[in-house]
């Protein structure tokens, strides 16, 4: 699931995910 996904769906969990990521 690619972060871009991840942040259409869920904002906030994309948020948390692109820090977790970078």
């Amino acid at each position: 699931m690619p972060r871009y996904v991840i942040e259409r769906d869920i904002p906030e969990i994309g948020s948390a995910e692109r820090d977790a990521l970078r």
